[in-house]
């Protein structure tokens, strides 16, 4: 698809739907317990 062919997209601050939040300030700790290990592999799938 050329460029020219190419929808054009709304700018990023015309779009309200959306909602990005900042990155946090604090690392981020992700606990792994025997109690939700089949739940928290389900997610790790999903993860990238």
């Amino acid at each position: 698809m050329n460029r020219e062919q190419e929808p054009t997209l709304p700018d990023f601050k015309e779009l309200s739907d959306r909602v990005i939040a900042p990155p946090p300030d604090s690392p981020i700790i992700r606990i792994r317990t025997n109690l939700d290990e089949q739940q928290v592999e389900e997610q790790e799938k999903k993860q990238p």
